[in-house]
């Protein structure tokens, strides 16, 4: 399942999504699960939070110098995947807890979200 997510992530569909937007989707697709959890999660559900994304896409942690401009830079990507259907957001983050986005690149995916917890 995770290659299919990777691979919708690179379809033409996608092709008008800024280089930053479609880096993400495809970092997404690469940690999203692949098959149901325990918790009865469904398979394209992202759960790495923005963290993973900062330092993926700019090579920056928490607290090093750059990091602020690359999570507004994730935070401009994600937006953008979001007005573009690519991905929903299934939970905020909040008091420690990461956020989950639902990604809807690949039209096979037909999963209902559990609450958030």
């Amino acid at each position: 399942m995770g290659y299919q997510l990777v691979a919708a992530a690179h379809q033409p569909r996608w092709a008008g999504l800024r280089e930053p937007a479609r880096l993400v989707l495809s970092f997404m697709c690469l940690h999203a699960l692949d098959a149901r959890n325990k918790a009865g999660d469904e398979p394209g559900l992202y759960f790495g939070g923005h963290a993973l994304l900062v330092l993926q896409l700019t090579g920056k942690s928490p607290g090093e110098p750059g990091y602020e401009a690359g999570r507004r830079k994730v935070e401009r990507a994600l937006n953008e995947l979001r007005n573009a259907g690519a991905v929903r957001l299934v939970c905020s983050a909040n008091h420690g807890r990461k956020a989950r986005y639902r990604i809807l690149a690949d039209d096979l995916l037909t999963t209902s979200d559990s609450p958030c917890q």
